[in-house]
């Protein structure tokens, strides 16, 4: 456990410590899961590149040797669980948690309307079968979502309790920043057919190809956007 911080310094200034507003007005402005032409999406590709690069360089710190980016981001997500913050960090954390679920409902219907209903159906296929997939769909995504902007949280509550935290980039800043392109990250995943399979972090991007909702995906390490034939589950933490 690491030292406290001496009584009356200032604790975290993020979205923890903002008004009680600014966390659902920054998950309202998210566009969730906005198909693009294949044109459109390669342009993000500096943008997607840049925001991987900060995340990755922000959850360094927590890297042990031969660990894998997923041990890395485990332990650190473990740690932050751990931590008995103070009743008033506490208080807020709760608070924003609190906004943070109350917005699932409607990330889910927006991740459904623009991507996962058209997704799920097989060609003419519009049977109840398909709307409750993709309703599945969107209901996974909108809880993976949350489930980062809850370590978003967690990782600023405690920059009010711990220096080495304080002195850090919050990495799960740069997760929400992928979100807001309207993309999906996933996780780093090690794929045997590109770079030796080394570890890269993989990006959903929802397409639209000739009216066609479909789900490419970018690979950090090729700098690049392929049309995936299937999806890459991110492991349970």
């Amino acid at each position: 456990m690491q030292s406290r911080k001496p009584k009356g310094r200032p604790i975290a200034k993020g979205l923890l410590r903002q008004g009680k507003s600014s966390l659902s007005e920054r998950i309202n402005r998210i566009n969730f899961l906005q198909p693009r032409g294949m044109e459109d999406a390669e342009k993000m590709v500096s943008t997607l590149s840049q925001r991987v690069i900060s995340y990755e360089n922000a959850l360094m710190p927590w890297k042990l040797g031969s660990y894998s980016w997923e041990d890395t981001l485990m332990d650190l997500t473990h740690e932050m669980a751990e931590m008995d913050l103070r009743t008033e960090e506490s208080g807020i954390l709760q608070g924003k948690i609190e906004i943070a679920e109350k917005a699932k409902p409607g990330v889910a219907d927006m991740a459904m309307k623009n991507f996962y209903l058209e997704f799920a159906m097989d060609g003419s296929d519009t049977s109840l079968l398909a709307e409750s997939r993709a309703r599945k769909l969107a209901e996974n995504f909108a809880g993976t979502f949350i489930n980062d902007v809850h370590f978003y949280l967690a990782f600023e509550a405690a920059k009010g309790r711990y220096t080495k935290f304080e002195t850090l980039q919050n990495p799960f800043e740069y997760v929400l920043q992928i979100y807001e392109l309207g993309l999906s990250p996933v996780c780093h995943v090690k794929i045997p057919s590109i770079k030796n399979g080394r570890e890269n972090f993989i990006v959903y991007v929802p397409l639209d190809i000739d009216g066609m909702k479909e789900l490419g995906a970018y690979v950090h390490e090729d700098k690049k956007i392929i049309r995936a034939g299937t999806m890459v589950k991110r492991p349970v933490s």
